[in-house]
């Protein structure tokens, strides 16, 4: 090494210049110092390079693939859409409707009387039961009950799928109204407070179903309904 101060050659392991007296030791610290700095500098510089090459080749990827969506929506949009064949072919005869309900024809069975009389006896074994429950609660809830049950019954039995009481079901019987379909709730329930009408005509508006040609009864003839046998 050479001394920095005069430039004269010295020994590495000296610690001070023969001819000026330096300080070669101090001299060879802040040259390590010096060259640790430097090629720290070098190698943060390596680094961002590296980042920026990176960072560079993502770049360039999200750009070519912005290209490829471009091109794939001019392609969506330079292809026409094929038209939909909206209605069948001439030779191809649309398909026919399915019925909404059992169709009433001039031979459809209608239920008379005595066959309604009977499923009544068996939807008041039904109702006997949860009166009785109610009854253990309280007599009020007892009397609520005989108001309000036998209405909830027949209303919604008579406008579910089964389309009849329980009693009506045992003889295969159901409720539809003149088109042959299910009873909404509204309807069933108007039938249902209908039958007050034909208690108070001295039954006969319940005997009615023995009469008439189609069997309906008083409360029918009011909501519109017939009780067939399918």
């Amino acid at each position: 090494m050479n001394c920095s101060r005069c430039g004269t050659g010295a020994n590495p392991d000296a610690s001070y210049c023969i001819v000026c007296g330096n300080n070669l030791a101090a001299q060879r610290d802040q040259e390590a110092h010096e060259k640790a700095v430097q090629r720290r500098a070098e190698e943060e510089a390596e680094k961002m390079r590296q980042e920026a090459a990176r960072a560079g080749a993502a770049e360039a990827l999200a750009e070519a693939a912005r290209q490829q969506q471009v091109a794939t929506f001019h392609e969506a949009l330079s292809t026409e859409p094929q038209q939909q064949e909206l209605y069948p072919a001439p030779d191809q005869p649309a398909p026919a409707a399915e019925s909404s309900g059992y169709v009433i024809t001039e031979n459809s069975s209608y239920a008379g009387f005595w066959v309604r009389v009977s499923a009544v006896l068996i939807d008041s074994v039904v109702l006997m039961i949860p009166n009785y429950m109610a009854n253990q609660v309280s007599t009020s809830f007892s009397w609520l009950f005989l108001l309000v049950g036998p209405w909830l019954y027949c209303a919604y039995m008579e406008s579910s799928s089964w389309q009849g009481t329980v009693g009506k079901r045992v003889f295969a019987l159901i409720v539809t109204d003149g088109a042959g379909n299910r009873l909404t709730f509204g309807k069933a329930s108007l039938r249902y407070w209908s039958k007050a009408l034909s208690g108070l005509t001295l039954c006969i508006g319940f005997m009615m179903a023995g009469m008439r040609e189609k069997k309906e009864a008083m409360h029918d003839l009011i909501a519109g309904t017939y009780v067939i046998k399918p």
